[in-house]
């Protein structure tokens, strides 16, 4: 994996947690998160990185952006997940507020 490119990528994501996205920013955010998938896919250093950031993550479901897709790619495959109930009821509770 490219060390380094996903931080401020990440650090963007984090900023426009919590603000207004316009069109401009939903279409950075989309390939932000594409780009993470395919950053993360059949690479499980780059999942377990990423793990760590699933918090960050979770309230761009709401929002359309390609959060989802990246979640799970992040998830499928992922030996962490499987004894740690913790980040597993952290990835189900975001997905299902978001269904609300």
């Amino acid at each position: 994996m490219a060390e380094g490119i996903y931080e401020p990528l990440l650090s963007y994501i984090r900023i426009m947690r919590d603000k207004e996205i316009t069109e401009v920013h939903r279409w950075l955010l989309f390939s932000i998160f594409q780009y993470l998938t395919l950053l993360c896919f059949n690479n499980t250093k780059a999942k377990h990185i990423f793990m760590n950031h699933i918090g960050d993550i979770l309230p761009f479901l709401t929002k359309r952006v390609g959060a989802a897709s990246f979640l799970y790619e992040v998830c499928i495959n992922n030996k962490i997940l499987v004894n740690n109930f913790d980040s597993v009821e952290t990835i189900f509770d975001g997905a299902l507020n978001s269904c609300i």
